[in-house]
């Protein structure tokens, strides 16, 4: 299977080159060249050569430096890509797998549209080699052993600077065993052992070689204790509350990752030393369903002798004529002892749907056998995540490898905020959703967020959020969270079985920071026409930003983008051209 897209904007007003045009002079800037062509070209094939190999072929071209972020809302695109082709083959194993791939990259020089040059200093060509495998060498009752290897052979090449080829191999080995009959132990160790050559083919006497070693391990010991309510009426059954605490360390080696002589590049992996409690909290619930009760009758018998029923069958239907059954399923129950083999799966069905559904309840001694019992599934959940950073005890820590990642609390402040998560979810249809972040240092709540969404089913659902954040933040595994005091909200609903309709929108709450006349900072309306198997998509979006003039004030403007999508025998393929509009 394979997709190929093209994404094409068509812009009306000129480009300004006094501000657009990066490093090159403004007056190198042709006038023709102000109405730059803006487009995203895009190619995936994945292929199944045999039982377990695939070929996936790949490629992306980007018009310009300002395309993702105008139109795919990338603030600060890295890598800002030019074009990306890559092909790869996988072989699967029984317990592993190699795969060999080829990349070309080229990425802009910066940002800025009318400059189009690419960045000569950039890796551009990556053949490379990866593995990976594992086995579970030693087993005894719950105690594992399990061993495995990952890491790849690359050779990197760049038009201008630094070649070379490089080699990273990743041992590792996963522990679990049980201790005083109710905690389970985890303890996982590796160590990234990496080798690089590398040479400046303009610059005699560059070859270099470096490597490093880096240890890592995370280690826990958790329980789980839980209980199990029954309930004699209700719609729920049984309840089960399991609560299930967590004690993780999850440790880095500090490890320089540059050369001596001074090559301008090395390993990115930063030091941790993190210790985590978490606090799991579930409850699962089966829910009890009512049954009607059925039987047949006389009318039922009748309306089976007009539609020329087996005269065989309603003879021996006479033997439980007027007789009432709790369930379907013991009426099915009573035709199979009445007419043992003899009789098939799709003449019960038959029977069925001659039966009469009573519309009283049974007595209470026989209520038991008019309901059944579900599948259970998570009712709720309330989990707390608290981490403690050793590397900010100490407030002159400097590592010898990359920084360390996290800027929750300052230096000295090892304690990170206390993460809170509630979910509920009573139906399949409907979920609730809370978070929040307490500053232990602040004491108070600097970040929360509330959720809630109702759905019927895929094509039938609305949803409201909400999400303040007094303060951007990096989290210690390197994630960026920006600052945020906004809501949301979407609906879709489907007209018929071929039309529907939705809209989305997000308001900007912070009254202080916002000083334009429209609070709705981004919304979408989108058209869904799904005939025979074509699905064809209409969108509009809207987003509000603001520019500054020539004169140096800052004015207004809204980006409305109209996206047509259509998807050639209705089959749903990853990384679609519109952005996530639900």
């Amino acid at each position: 299977r394979g997709e190929i897209k093209y994404q094409r904007f068509f812009e009306r007003d000129p480009r300004d080159p006094e501000k657009e045009s990066g490093s090159l002079s403004a007056d190198e800037i042709e006038s023709s060249k102000l109405h730059p062509q803006r487009f995203k070209f895009q190619f995936n094939h994945n292929q199944q050569l045999d039982g377990r190999s695939r070929l996936i072929a790949s490629a992306m071209v980007y018009s310009d430096s300002q395309f993702q972020k105008e139109y795919e809302l990338i603030e600060n695109p890295d890598p800002n890509t030019a074009q990306n082709f890559s092909v790869n083959i996988n072989r699967q194993f029984s317990k592993g797998s190699v795969t060999l791939s080829a990349t070309q990259t080229r990425v802009f020089s910066e940002l800025a549209l009318l400059n189009r040059k690419i960045d000569l200093t950039q890796i551009q060509y990556l053949p490379a080699l990866s593995f990976q495998f594992s086995d579970t060498f030693w087993r005894s009752g719950k105690t594992t052993l399990t061993r495995s290897v990952s890491g790849s052979i690359v050779r990197y090449y760049r038009v201008k600077g630094y070649n070379g080829e490089g080699i990273s191999v990743t041992p590792r080995l996963n522990f679990q065993f049980p201790i005083f009959q109710h905690f389970n132990v985890s303890i996982n160790v590796g160590k990234q052992i990496s080798s690089f050559e590398v040479r400046d083919p303009d610059l005699p006497g560059s070859d270099d070689e470096y490597g490093f070693q880096i240890l890592d391990g995370k280690a826990e010991i958790n329980t789980t204790v839980s209980r199990i309510f029954a309930i004699e009426s209700g719609i729920f059954s049984r309840f089960k509350h399991m609560i299930k605490p967590r004690l993780q360390y999850d440790y880095v080696e500090d490890v320089r990752q540059t050369s001596t002589s001074g090559v301008p590049f090395g390993g990115v992996v930063s030091t941790r030393r993190l210790a985590t409690f978490r606090l799991e909290n579930v409850l699962l619930a089966k829910r009890r369903f009512f049954e009607r009760s059925v039987k047949l009758t006389s009318l039922s018998l009748d309306r089976m002798r007009k539609n020329n029923i087996d005269p065989v069958i309603t003879r021996k239907l006479e033997l439980i004529l007027g007789q009432e059954f709790g369930s379907e399923k013991l009426l099915v129950e009573q035709l199979g002892r009445l007419f043992g083999e003899t009789i098939s799966t799709q003449q019960k069905n038959t029977i069925l749907t001659y039966a009469e559904k009573g519309v009283i309840p049974l007595l209470n001694n026989q209520v038991r056998g008019q309901t059944r019992e579900g599948k259970s599934w998570t009712l709720a959940s309330l989990n707390f995540v608290q981490h403690y950073d050793v590397l900010k005890k100490d407030p002159y820590f400097q590592p010898i490898g990359p920084a360390v990642k996290g800027s929750e609390t300052k230096s000295g402040k090892p304690l990170l905020p206390l993460r809170t998560n509630l979910t509920f979810t009573p139906e399949t249809a409907f979920s609730f959703n809370l978070f929040n972040r307490y500053h232990h240092q602040k004491r108070r709540i600097v970040e929360y967020s509330l959720g809630v969404s109702v759905g019927v089913n895929a094509h039938n659902k609305a949803s409201v959020n909400f999400r303040n954040n007094e303060f951007a933040y990096q989290t210690p595994f390197g994630n960026d969270v920006a600052a945020a005091n906004t809501f949301g909200f979407s609906n879709n609903f489907e007209a018929s079985d071929e039309l529907s309709f939705g809209f989305s929108g997000t308001v900007n709450l912070d009254a202080d920071s916002y000083t334009f006349r429209r609070r709705l900072s981004s919304s979408a309306f989108t058209v869904d026409y799904r005939p025979d198997c074509w699905n064809i998509r209409l969108a509009l979006t809207e987003k509000v930003g603001n520019t500054t003039t020539s004169s140096g004030r800052e004015q207004e403007y809204i980006d409305r983008t109209l996206y047509a999508y259509i998807n050639l025998g209705g089959i749903a393929i990853p990384e679609q051209i519109l952005p996530n509009l639900e």
